[in-house]
């Protein structure tokens, strides 16, 4: 029986994110600052770095969490999706969420649009 290769896919999301001045104790939501792609660039290592430290969390041997384990909306993509993890991607000055997919085979664009992939809301500290 022939080996099928697996087919890697990114999905990039443009990330948005409130900042918030640490000048005190308090913090007041009224005082974010609404950042998006290209103003988050510079916080690319930050953001990267939280993202991973989430999807190792509680996984045995540090490994990252394969998302698809905790996907039960389509028994038809779950069967072509074999692995998706999360990071973060810059691409053309803009910073994105991206999720990778190893696929078992290809999806189609409305399975594609039905994932909903996006990374969760991360606070960075």
């Amino acid at each position: 029986m022939p080996i099928k290769e697996k087919i890697e896919v990114e999905m990039l999301s443009p990330l948005m994110a409130e900042f918030i001045p640490d000048y005190s104790d308090i913090v007041d939501l009224d005082d974010a600052e609404p950042l998006e792609g290209p103003d988050l660039v510079q916080y690319q290592p930050s953001i990267a770095e939280k993202v991973d430290e989430i999807n190792r969390l509680g996984m045995p041997d540090n490994q990252p969490c394969n998302l698809i384990d905790y996907f039960d909306r389509n028994k038809d993509i779950k069967e072509k999706v074999e692995r998706i993890t999360m990071a973060v991607k810059e691409q053309d000055g803009v910073l994105y969420g991206c999720a990778n997919l190893t696929l078992r085979e290809n999806l189609t664009p409305e399975a594609v649009s039905y994932t909903h992939l996006t990374l969760p809301t991360i606070l960075l500290v």
